[in-house]
This record gives C-alpha cells, sequence and structure tokens, in this order.
C-alpha cells in the first residue's frame, strides 16, 4: 500500500501534468487505470497524477502509421475497426486475450508498457511491429524505439520528470500478417506463461520482412534476428518454419520461476512459434 500518499492531482492537459511531474521528481507517480497502482509499496510516494482528463485516449491512423494514446485502454483497441484491420488485427486480437473484461475495461496501454513486467500482453506486440513511443518533457519531445523502451524499466524513462505520450506503429506494418500466441494456466490469467508475437510482411509470394517477438521468456520481451532470417524468401513452408523455432530456442534463455521451469518454457516455446508462422502463412 500506499502509505504516505499526501497529493493527488487531475491535470487537464499534458502540459499541466508534466509541469507537476517535473517539480515532484521522484515522489509522484502517474495513474491512469489504476490497475497497477494498487499493488505499489514505494514508501517515497508522496504524489499521484491522474492522466486520465488529458485528452490521451485515442487511436487513430495517418500517414505515419497507427497511432495508440497512453491512456487507451484495452477494451477501446478490441473494439476499434481501425486496429482491427492494421497489421492484421495484431494489437485488437492480443488486448482481447488480457484477464477479464474488468480488467480490459479499466488498464491502459501506457500501463502495460511503462510497468513493463516480463508477463504483460502489449510488450511483446509492440516489439513485433517496430513500434516508437512519445515521451513527453517540459518543454520537448522525443521519440524513442520501442525495442530501447522495453529493455529499460518503463518508470525509470517516463513517470518521474517525463510523461509517455503514445505509441506509434509505423505504416509499412499495416498489411503485414500477423499472429498472437498466449500460453497461461487458464485464459483469464494475467499472468501468461509464454507470449509470442509474429509479424510477417509478404509481396507476392515472397516474405521479405519478418519480427517474431517473445514475452515471459526473459525480463523484457525479446527478437532473435537469426530465427528471422530464417523465414525471409520465396514460400516459406514447414520446414523454414521449424528452423526458425529451433533457431529461436537455441538463441534463448529462458528464466525460470513458479509458473514454470527453463525446459518447459523453451518446449512450449518452439511450438508457439512455430505455430505463429503457421498463422501468419495461411493468411
Amino acid at each position: 500500500m500506499l502509505k504516505n500518499l499526501q497529493k493527488f492531482y487531475y491535470p487537464k492537459s499534458t502540459d499541466e501534468a508534466v509541469t507537476i511531474l517535473s517539480e515532484q521528481g521522484a515522489r509522484a507517480t502517474v495513474v491512469a487505470g489504476g490497475t497497477t497502482l494498487a499493488r505499489l509499496d514505494n514508501p517515497q510516494l508522496e504524489t499521484v497524477v491522474d492522466i486520465s482528463r488529458c485528452g490521451l485516449s485515442y487511436i487513430k491512423e495517418d500517414k505515419e502509421g497507427l497511432h495508440i494514446g497512453a491512456t487507451t485502454t484495452f477494451q477501446d483497441l478490441v473494439r476499434s475497426e481501425t486496429a482491427q484491420k492494421f497489421a492484421g488485427g495484431l494489437v485488437s486480437k492480443s488486448s482481447g486475450m488480457v484477464s477479464t473484461r474488468l480488467v480490459r475495461n479499466a488498464g491502459t496501454v501506457g500501463g502495460d508498457i511503462v510497468y513493463n513486467y516480463s508477463y504483460n500482453d502489449l510488450p511483446p506486440v509492440f516489439l513485433a511491429l517496430d513500434a516508437k513511443v512519445s515521451i513527453l518533457e517540459k518543454g520537448s519531445e522525443r521519440w524513442v524505439d520501442f525495442a530501447e523502451f522495453s529493455v529499460k524499466h518503463g518508470t525509470l524513462i517516463v513517470g518521474r520528470t517525463g510523461l509517455l505520450k503514445e505509441v506509434l506503429i509505423p505504416q509499412k506494418a499495416k498489411n503485414w500478417r500477423s499472429s498472437y500466441q498466449r500460453f497461461a494456466r487458464s485464459f483469464s490469467d494475467w499472468e501468461a506463461q509464454i507470449i509470442v508475437a509474429t509479424a510477417l510482411g509478404f509481396k507476392d509470394n515472397t516474405c521479405d520482412s519478418a519480427r517474431i517477438a517473445a514475452g515471459c521468456i526473459v525480463q523484457h520481451p525479446v527478437r532473435v534476428t537469426e530465427a528471422e532470417n530464417a523465414v525471409l524468401g520465396d514460400s516459406p513452408d514447414i520446414k523454414s518454419f521449424e528452423k526458425a523455432a529451433d533457431l529461436f530456442c537455441k538463441k534463448i534463455e529462458p528464466m525460470a520461476d513458479w509458473r514454470s521451469s527453463k525446459d518447459y518454457r523453451k518446449e512450449v516455446l518452439k511450438t508457439l512459434v512455430r505455430r505463429s508462422l503457421q498463422e501468419c502463412r495461411q493468411g
């Protein structure tokens, strides 16, 4: 529990929110959906900044790509026709598999990637789609590749002096075929044991781009370039999928926890990588 809270702010703009965060520093935390805040136990935190009124809930497409605001909920992404049509609906599919409807109605994109727990659903998806994140700081905005953002704990980058504004999935990914594989004890279990997000780009019958990202394997989502290269070229088939799955598992040393051993994770991972590639190939 947060026993030392003294202030609770409701800024009405991102500028106001960033100003408050820059003044409060490490004493402050951002809240939108609140599904993670209730689990924090940090005696340093004295201030909560609720950004739900800052206009950061949106899903829109332009020439740059698909823009997803930080306070957009999982259920917003499930319902969005724009998201459903982008990259084979990968963001919508993965959001629809997050825990329960109650959680999806409250949980936000920003919370899922800033508090980047290994079992969170969206980080592997954004990594597979070459996403970028926009971070607002006092008087400036900067873009960070999601591959970099996901390696560092998001709370060390935003939420103290900066604010996550949005995620941008580039336009090049719009027509990619995709697959989302999630392995957990039950469909509604928040903490998955393995996640695989895959996106393949085709020109005619040739695979000219491949992204395979896995979550719950190490502390942050990972890609393996050698595995992706194995499926590039004309008419990828089951043999290339098997090779890609083997390469992915050889390059990764899974973590072990109370949910799964290393060997068990590696065996399931191989199956999910192969299955995701087959699903992408089928279109």
